[in-house]
């Protein structure tokens, strides 16, 4: 089953969404090869990564920190509100103990809604978005694989990157309406 959510009132849209994602996770049984494709994209996400490779453009791109700095704030709003998410749902993961290796944390991140790596990919999306249409397309781009590789592996269910990724697009609006 899904974890504490299923004994919610929308138990029907939670069945869908396991039975989707588990047809999602489908075309990597047996691919090896596109299963670790896989899952580089969906570690591409990952926060360390992601807050370093911002380091790096920073330090090579004076005129791109304000941008950065913004764009780390974002990521950091929508992490807090993955956080607090996580903690009042308690979704288990699609393939429970086994989904912890797809997870930056491993057993300290057992819980999958909202997707932190969505949430993460998306706010960089969204404030990518302000600086340039091209590279707005790009990192949405890039988020959109990240999320779905993340629902192949069984690290998410399909609702969880859907939410993560809302919470990201909030959380960069509201960043770049106030800064």
């Amino acid at each position: 089953m899904t974890g504490a959510l299923s004994d919610q009132p929308c138990s029907g849209l939670l069945d869908a969404d396991t039975r989707l994602s588990a047809a999602l996770r489908s075309p990597l049984k047996g691919r090896p090869r596109l299963a670790r494709f896989a899952a580089i994209v969906a570690h591409s996400g990952d926060g360390l990564l992601c807050y370093l490779t911002m380091a790096i453009i920073g330090l090579r791109a004076p005129l791109a920190r304000p941008a950065l700095w913004r764009t780390v704030l974002a990521t950091l709003v929508a992490a807090a509100i993955v956080a607090a998410g996580k903690m009042a749902f308690r979704r288990s993961r699609p393939l429970g103990d086994e989904s912890a290796r797809w997870s930056s944390l491993g057993k300290h991140d057992a819980h999958a809604f909202p997707s932190g790596h969505a949430a993460r990919t998306a706010a960089i999306a969204a404030m990518a978005w302000a600086a340039s249409p091209h590279l707005g397309l790009a990192t949405t781009a890039w988020c959109l694989a990240v999320s779905l590789s993340r629902v192949m592996l069984g690290a998410h269910y399909l609702g969880d990157v859907v939410a993560g990724t809302l919470v990201g697009v909030v959380a960069g609006l509201a960043v770049s309406w106030l800064a």
